[in-house]
C-alpha cells in the first residue's frame, strides 16, 4: 500500500481502537454498579428477619451478579480488542516512519544528483567558453601580427560552414569562384577554399594564406557566426563572437 492508503488505515484503527476502548469503560462501569447493586443485597439479606425477603435479596445479589459477570466478559472482550487495534496502529506507525524516511533519502539523493549534473554542466560551458576566448585572442594576435598590404595578388579566403547540413556553401562558393575565372583579372586572384570550415581554419587561414578578403557562407548574424566541429555527423555548429570585426582588420 502507499503512505496515503497506510495513513487512512491508521486513522481507522485508531478510532475502532479508542470507540472500543470507550465502550469497555462504559462496561466497567456497569460492572461496578451491579457488583454494589449485589453486595447491597447480600447485605440486606443478612439484615432482615423475614425468611421470604431474605431470600428474595440473595436472587436479586445473584441477578446482580450475574450481570456484572457478563459486564466484566465484555469489557475484556472489547479492551482486547482495543489492545489489538492499539497494536496494529503501533505496526502502522512504524511502516510510515519507515516509508517517510526512505521518501525523504530518495529526494535528497535526486536533488544531490540534480545539483551535480548542474555543476558538471556549469564547468563544461565554462570550458567552453574559455576555449572560444583562447581562440579568438590567438586570432587576433594573428592578425595584429600582419603587415600591410603590399602590391600583390588579391587573396580571398572563402570559408564555408553549415554544420546542421541545411545550407549549400559549395555552390555558393563555386558561383564566386566561376565569376572570378571570367573576370578580366582573374591572375591577380587568389582563392582558399575551406569548406566544412572550424575555427582552426580560419586561424590557419589567416595565418598562412594571410587574405585580404575574408569571406563566410553560413549562418551568423552581425555579431557572431557559426562554425563546424571537426566531426562528420550533423551538430549544432560553435557559435564565435567578435570574429567578423577582426577579420575585417586584416
Amino acid at each position: 500500500m502507499s503512505i496515503q492508503q497506510d495513513r487512512r488505515e491508521l486513522e481507522r484503527k485508531q478510532r475502532a481502537q479508542s470507540e472500543s476502548a470507550r465502550k469497555a469503560a462504559d462496561l466497567r462501569a456497569k460492572e461496578a454498579r451491579k457488583r454494589v447493586d449485589a453486595a447491597r443485597a447480600d447485605q440486606a439479606a443478612g439484615r432482615t428477619r423475614s425468611p421470604s425477603q431474605a431470600q428474595s435479596k440473595r436472587r436479586e445479589a445473584v441477578r446482580a451478579l450475574e450481570a456484572a459477570n457478563k459486564y466484566g466478559r465484555d469489557a475484556s472482550a472489547l479492551e482486547a480488542k482495543a489492545a489489538g487495534y492499539g497494536t496494529d496502529a503501533a505496526k502502522l506507525q512504524t511502516k510510515i516512519a519507515n516509508a517517510e524516511a526512505a521518501e525523504r533519502q530518495r529526494a535528497t539523493r535526486q536533488q544531490t544528483i540534480a545539483q551535480r549534473a548542474a555543476q558538471v554542466q556549469q564547468r563544461q560551458l565554462a570550458q567552453q567558453v574559455a576555449l572560444s576566448q583562447e581562440r579568438i585572442a590567438i586570432s587576433e594576435q594573428a592578425l595584429h601580427a600582419l603587415s600591410a598590404p603590399k602590391a600583390e595578388k588579391l587573396r580571398i579566403l572563402m570559408l564555408g560552414a553549415s554544420s546542421e547540413g541545411d545550407l549549400r556553401v559549395t555552390r555558393e562558393h563555386t558561383r564566386i569562384r566561376r565569376a572570378v575565372e571570367a573576370a578580366l583579372h582573374r591572375d591577380q586572384v587568389e582563392i582558399d577554399v575551406r569548406l566544412s570550415a572550424t575555427t582552426q581554419d580560419l586561424q590557419d587561414g589567416i595565418a598562412k594564406f594571410r587574405p585580404h578578403v575574408v569571406h563566410f557562407s553560413g549562418h551568423g548574424d552581425e555579431q557572431l557566426i557559426a562554425f563546424e566541429e571537426d566531426v562528420d555527423d550533423f551538430h549544432s555548429g560553435i557559435v564565435v563572437t567578435e570574429v567578423i570585426s577582426a577579420a575585417q582588420k586584416c
